[in-house]
């Protein structure tokens, strides 16, 4: 029974496992780790050390920008200078129309 037990046991930590590793990216950077929802289930890039990354690099991951665009973590991706501007004038409209929708109430 005890052999069952540990059997069942392991059986079961292993499937979690398994299902942590294919819906979550484990993030290090040079300070901070975090977990960021996978948007596509697969068991690629389970875990990702980005504190030496270079633009070539972050090519090869589109999956992972986009996790953590949308899990709001972006600072931690390196802007093209072109783009640096642009997205300023974006956030910057965001902060004025959530202002403007908050002094309305």
């Amino acid at each position: 029974m005890r052999k069952l037990i540990g059997t069942v046991f392991v059986f079961g930590f292993g499937m979690v496992a398994m299902w942590t590793t294919m819906n979550f990216h484990l993030v290090k950077t040079d300070s901070y780790w975090f977990v960021v929802r996978k948007q596509e289930v697969r068991i690629a890039d389970c875990f990702v050390d980005i504190e030496e990354w270079d633009d070539t690099e972050w090519d090869k991951h589109p999956e992972l920008k986009e996790s953590l665009v949308k899990a709001g973590r972006s600072e931690f991706i390196p802007r093209k200078p072109a783009e640096a501007p642009i997205l300023d004038v974006l956030r910057r409209l965001g902060n004025a129309v959530q202002e403007s929708s908050t002094q309305r109430q």
